[in-house]
C-alpha cells in the first residue's frame, strides 16, 4: 500500500470514530443551552449554545447587577457588572490548557490603569453579548 492510501484510511478511521462523539457532545450542548430561560433565588439566567462545547449565560440579578458567563473547551471568562450601567467591574478568566497560574481576576477599581485592556475587551464583550440576548442599555 502507498503512503497516500494508508493516510486515507487513517483519516477516514479517526473522523469515523470521532463523529459519534462531536454530535453527541453538540447534541448534549444544545440541549442544555439552546435558548433556555429560568428563574431561581433573586435573577434570571438566560443561555445560548455555541457550537460543540462552547455556551454563554447571562444573570439579571434582583440588584440590578449583570453577569455574563462564557464557557468553551478548556477556557471560561467571567464578567460583573454590579451597576448594571455597560461597564464590567470584575473579570475572571481561567483556561485548563495553561502552564502556570490557571485562573485570574481583575477587579476596575484596583486593576484599572495597570490592566486596560483587559477591561476594553471585556466591555467590547460584555456588551456584544448583552446585544445578542436582547438586552440594551443606555450606555
Amino acid at each position: 500500500m502507498s503512503i497516500n492510501k494508508n493516510l486515507k484510511i487513517l483519516a477516514l478511521s479517526v473522523g469515523m470514530v470521532s463523529l459519534p462523539f462531536v454530535v453527541l457532545n453538540t447534541s448534549i450542548n444544545f440541549y442544555l443551552h439552546y435558548n433556555v430561560n429560568y428563574s431561581v433565588d433573586g435573577k434570571t439566567v438566560f443561555k445560548k449554545a455555541e457550537g460543540i462545547f462552547a455556551h454563554t449565560e447571562l444573570e439579571l440579578n434582583e440588584d440590578g447587577s449583570i453577569g455574563v458567563d462564557r464557557y468553551s473547551f478548556g477556557n471560561g471568562r467571567f464578567y460583573i457588572d454590579k451597576e448594571g450601567d455597560g461597564q464590567v467591574d470584575k473579570v475572571s478568566q481561567y483556561s485548563l490548557f495553561t502552564r502556570g497560574p490557571h485562573s485570574r481576576h481583575f477587579d476596575r477599581k484596583k486593576h484599572l490603569e495597570q490592566y486596560q485592556d483587559v477591561f476594553r475587551k471585556a466591555d467590547e464583550d460584555f456588551r456584544r453579548q448583552l446585544d445578542r440576548f436582547g438586552l440594551f442599555l443606555d450606555r
